[in-house]
């Protein structure tokens, strides 16, 4: 039996949270052993009284993503997981996702990490991310998002899939040194699943398996901006090829500075038009 470890950072309306765990409560675990685990750094999570296999572990502070991961990871190591799935608390997953997650990850067609296609919405209009490519010329990883949901192919080969939900297997995580912790926020998923390319292993998407992504709100604009703009001169320096490491700081420099410029200039105006 496969022995799988879900592991949930909550934060934010427990209510959303509750609601995915309701329904990781239906997926199919034909032939699977699954165990949950809810990192609540805010003591509002309680576990399911029909859920014997959640597990809900305090965690005094913030630390981020990265952190909070390794975290769950250093307490639980030891119980023999075949696969961790990380995956988001402001999702919904559908029934069959780790059957079909685990039908491509299990092909033997060295496949260390895997995701499935994220549905989500982007003003009022539906969208599905298909995982994402990197452009090292400028260093942008650049997610695919269709309008369309197609689920005839076996996997598609990516640069990278979304930390939202990714399934990787045990010891391939380990052997990674699990998530740079010097990633508080975005791009440590993408940074994970270039170091584990790099250890000749493919990063796939798979469009049978599918979730449902509500899109919270946990940080505000500006920080938003300031950790994209540290984290890609932080992965630059340290995956991007030689020949596009300046091309890459010169954009970088510009485009985050000029996001937020334009951000502050949309608040003014916004400001201006109620006064």
């Amino acid at each position: 039996m496969i022995k799988f470890a879900i592991i949930i950072l909550h934060f934010g309306d427990p209510k959303i949270t509750n609601k995915c765990l309701e329904s990781l409560a239906k997926i199919n675990k034909n032939k699977l052993k699954v165990d949950i685990y809810v990192l609540d750094n805010q003591g509002t999570i309680n576990r399911h009284s029909n859920s014997n296999n959640i597990s809900i572990l305090p965690f005094i502070k913030n630390y981020g993503f990265a952190a909070g991961n390794n975290f769950v990871i250093n307490k639980i190591k030891n119980n023999n997981y075949d696969y961790y799935l990380f995956l988001n608390n402001d999702t919904v997953v559908y029934s069959d996702l780790l059957i079909q997650l685990t039908k491509v990850i299990e092909s033997g067609e060295k496949i260390g990490i895997c995701g499935p296609v994220i549905e989500h919405q982007v003003k009022n209009k539906t969208l599905y991310d298909y995982g994402g490519l990197i452009n090292w010329q400028k260093t942008q990883p650049k997610h695919i998002n269709k309008e369309m949901y197609e689920s005839s192919i076996n996997y598609l080969e990516r640069d990278f899939v979304s930390g939202c939900c990714m399934l990787i297997k045990t010891q391939l995580f380990h052997q990674s040194n699990g998530f740079n912790e010097k990633y508080f926020m975005y791009l440590e998923d993408v940074d994970l699943c270039v170091r584990v390319a790099k250890l000749d292993y493919k990063i796939v998407n798979v469009p049978k398996a599918r979730i449902f992504h509500l899109g919270s709100k946990s940080a505000s604009e500006n920080f938003k901006i300031k950790q994209s703009l540290i984290n890609s001169l932080r992965f630059i320096i340290a995956h991007t090829p030689a020949k596009y490491k300046l091309s890459s700081f010169i954009f970088n420099m510009f485009f985050y500075p000029s996001l937020w410029l334009r951000w502050k200039l949309k608040k003014a105006f916004s400001v201006l038009k109620t006064s």
